[in-house]
């Protein structure tokens, strides 16, 4: 797989899924700054690992769990 190929498929990944995981993230915080930030930094590990995240059954649910974790861990900082 060349760069460029795995940079159209992260792309295409993201622009499709982005949303979802930003309401994702709001439902979890009741933030939508917090959620935005979770959802960045959940699609830069996606992005990181990304020649293994694209062969799991569902990348999606992948980042998702990522940015659950975030939220989780940002919480208990707060607390």
């Amino acid at each position: 797989m060349t760069g460029a190929v795995s940079r159209q498929d992260f792309d295409e990944f993201y622009s499709s899924s982005a949303a979802r995981l930003v309401r994702h993230g709001y439902a979890l915080t009741g933030d939508m700054a917090e959620a935005q930030d979770i959802a960045q930094e959940a699609f830069a590990r996606a992005w990181q690992r990304w020649p293994t995240v694209r062969e799991c059954d569902s990348p999606e649910a992948w980042v998702r769990r990522v940015a659950t974790n975030l939220a989780a861990r940002d919480r208990k900082s707060v607390v």
